[in-house]
């Protein structure tokens, strides 16, 4: 059962990424922007995932929650930032981007050992 939901799951992944790819073709956006709103959402996991590989007190909580409010909050900003073309915004997206997931990981970690500790 497990391994149906799993190739299920995988399916339907791709068809959403299959779809995305239609679409962003049928749009032309600029390839630069492509390659920006890209690099911003690697951005947005780099220093969780370091965090989680070689620091032992990172919290899985840390992690979700600083990828996930990185891409919330970056993302938009990323596209934004593009679409305006003011490359100080660009450069501004780019430091959320790798920041706030790292400030947001490390905050949530710490928060949650020092509560396990207690």
């Amino acid at each position: 059962a497990r391994d149906k939901r799993l190739l299920k799951t995988a399916r339907a992944i791709m068809i959403c990424l299959v779809a995305f790819g239609l679409l962003m073709a049928f749009l032309k956006p600029n390839i630069l922007w492509v390659f920006m709103i890209g690099g911003s959402v690697t951005a947005s996991a780099f220093f969780p995932v370091i965090l989680a590989m070689f620091w032992q007190n990172a919290h899985r909580l840390g992690v979700v929650l600083g990828v996930s409010l990185s891409l919330i909050v970056g993302l938009p900003y990323a596209i934004y930032a593009n679409v305006v073309g003011s490359e100080q915004q660009i450069v501004y997206a780019a430091l959320t981007s790798l920041i706030m997931p790292l400030l947001i990981t490390f905050a949530v970690s710490v928060s949650l050992a020092d509560k396990q500790v207690r």
